[in-house]
C-alpha cells in the first residue's frame, strides 16, 4: 500500500484541476487510469497501481474523485471486538498513509477525526487528513458512511471548499 499512496500522491500533485468533467477525464488519463465502467454520474477506472478510481460529476460539472486504495467488506458480520480490531487497523493504515503524504506533499491543513473543529463539513469519514492547493483540495481518509458499507481508505480530491 506504501508504494500505491506515494505514487499515487506523487501524480496528483502535479495536477491541475478545472472541475468541468472533461478536464478531470484528461487529468484521470495523465494518472494512466483506464475506465472499466461508466454510468451517469460516475466513471470507474482502474490505476495502473491497482487502485480503484470514480469520477463523480453532474452533467458536465466534476463533484469530486475518490481512489479506493485498501476496501474491507462487511464489517457489520464482525464481532464487537473484531470490528473495534479492523476499525483500528485501519487506523493506522489511516496515519501510514498521512505520514506519506505529508512527505510528499508537507504538513496538513488538517488531521483529524471526524467532529472537530475544521472538518470539511461536505465529507463523509470518520478521519481525514486535508491538504489544499488553489485548485482543489486533496484528502487521505478513513471511510466507513455505514454499519452494512465496507471500511475503506481513500484518497478524495475535491474542488475549494
Amino acid at each position: 500500500m506504501q508504494a500505491t499512496v506515494g505514487n499515487l500522491l506523487t501524480k496528483l500533485k502535479g495536477v491541475t484541476w478545472t472541475w468541468s468533467r472533461a478536464s478531470a477525464e484528461q487529468a484521470i488519463a495523465s494518472l494512466g487510469a483506464r475506465m472499466i465502467q461508466g454510468v451517469p454520474g460516475r466513471s470507474t477506472y482502474e490505476t495502473p497501481e491497482g487502485a480503484r478510481l470514480s469520477l463523480y460529476s453532474e452533467g458536465d460539472l466534476a463533484e469530486f474523485v475518490e481512489i479506493t486504495l485498501e476496501a474491507f467488506q462487511d464489517p457489520h458480520l464482525l464481532s464487537v471486538a473484531d470490528f473495534e480490531q479492523k476499525a483500528d487497523e485501519f487506523l493506522q493504515k489511516f496515519r501510514a498513509a498521512v505520514a506519506i503524504g505529508t512527505r510528499i506533499l508537507g504538513p496538513p491543513a488538517f488531521n483529524d477525526g471526524v467532529g472537530h473543529d475544521g472538518f470539511p463539513e461536505d465529507q463523509d469519514a470518520v478521519w481525514l487528513a486535508l491538504w489544499t492547493s488553489g485548485t482543489s483540495r486533496l484528502m487521505i481518509e478513513q471511510k466507513h458512511e455505514d454499519k452494512e458499507l465496507p471500511m475503506r481508505l481513500c484518497i478524495v480530491v475535491a474542488p475549494p471548499a
